[in-house]
């Protein structure tokens, strides 16, 4: 009875565990593109 409970809440915290990594995989691609251009704005030369 308590199966599809069971599965359920196994796949919710799968899809949310994927999720958050892509998030952050995400975010910190996003960090790295926004900071390059600034960063070899700073450089001189």
């Amino acid at each position: 009875m308590l199966m599809p409970w069971v599965l359920g809440l196994v796949l919710v915290c799968y899809v949310a565990g994927i999720v958050s990594t892509v998030s952050m995989l995400g975010r910190s691609i996003l960090c790295y593109a926004m900071a390059s251009p600034s960063r070899r704005k700073d450089i001189p030369g």
